[in-house]
């Protein structure tokens, strides 16, 4: 999908999050790169070098910085990354972004570690655009790295989201948002309508197309299996819901 999309959800994207949630899956990730990566790597003074895929706002990079890690945040969206850098930087963190497609990446050299969180895998939406970029860690991670990467769960696009209208209504900004989930494909579309406070009583309308794809854990599998990678860890949540919202996995290559 257009990068546009995501530029429509940038200046609220950060508000729109269960920041509660949100946190407890980088407080995962990071947990589990501290246990499982190796203990030096491509960074400066040879601190690891973690690369974020489709790093949005920059939360997750900020995250990384704070712990020590050398970052790359790679995302699509201008606008996105614009709130990336700006964040990073008042807090006095050196984060080199760049903006491309993920599923063609290109980077300067190797890194030590990739992450792809906050559901950025549902977004890549057809198995060859997601084969081209577990694909390109050939290239691009170090031997021994790691890929950490969450995915939402069916029951979650499926149920939770389903067939449903949400009304997301804040301070300076009011969304409605219209989903169907496509049983076929197993597709989530998402339809945003955002109207954002300006000033008085104008508000300005954008408007936003979000598709997600459920990947199956044999999928997954069977695609990092391909690219010479294995799953070597798999949490699940079940802390809020009886099934669960979201599966993080860690591949080693």
């Amino acid at each position: 999908m257009p990068p546009s999309d995501y530029d429509a959800l940038a200046p609220i994207y950060d508000a729109f999050q269960n920041q509660t949630e949100t946190d407890r899956w980088y407080d995962l990730a990071l947990q589990k790169i501290h246990q499982n990566a190796q203990p030096s790597g491509d960074g400066e003074a040879g601190r690891l070098l973690v690369c974020d895929l489709g790093c949005g706002t920059g939360e997750m990079c900020l995250r990384l910085a704070q712990s020590g890690y050398d970052v790359i945040g790679v995302d699509l969206s201008e606008d996105m990354l614009q709130i990336a850098r700006a964040k990073c930087q008042n807090a006095g963190y050196d984060v080199l972004f760049l903006r491309q497609d993920i599923t063609k990446l290109d980077l300067f050299g190797t890194v030590d570690v990739f992450v792809c969180m906050t559901d950025t895998i549902n977004h890549i939406t057809d198995r060859k655009s997601l084969m081209d970029m577990v694909r390109s860690f050939d290239n691009f991670l170090n031997p021994g790295g790691l890929f950490l990467f969450d995915a939402l769960s069916l029951e979650y696009l499926r149920e939770t989201l389903g067939d449903n209208q949400f009304i997301v209504e804040e301070n300076d900004y009011y969304i409605v948002w219209d989903n169907v989930f496509h049983s076929r494909s197993k597709t989530s579309v998402s339809e945003f309508t955002i109207f954002r406070h300006e000033k008085d009583d104008l508000y300005r309308r954008t408007e936003c197309r979000i598709v997600e794809k459920f990947h199956s854990r044999k999928d997954l599998e069977r695609i990092l299996s391909e690219a010479r990678m294995a799953i070597t860890g798999i949490f699940e949540d079940h802390e809020s819901h009886n099934h669960p919202t979201r599966t993080l996995y860690i591949a080693s290559k």
